[in-house]
């Protein structure tokens, strides 16, 4: 695969940024670039946070 994007949600408070740099790292580890943006996490317990990575073999300019 060339190019992967992965989009990961749910409740925040629940492992969703941790998810998202953890699969980064590893897909890094594996000779991709990556690129990640991270949604600002709700103040409220429980409301909705994502993360979209985005991992290519080539040189990313955006997500």
């Amino acid at each position: 695969m060339d190019e992967i994007s992965i989009l990961i949600g749910g409740k925040a408070g629940f492992g969703i940024d941790r998810s998202g740099a953890v699969l980064g790292r590893l897909l890094n580890k594996i000779g991709y670039h990556i690129y990640i943006y991270r949604d600002y996490p709700s103040l409220i317990r429980e409301g909705h946070t994502f993360s979209i990575i985005r991992a290519s073999k080539g040189r990313i300019a955006a997500f």
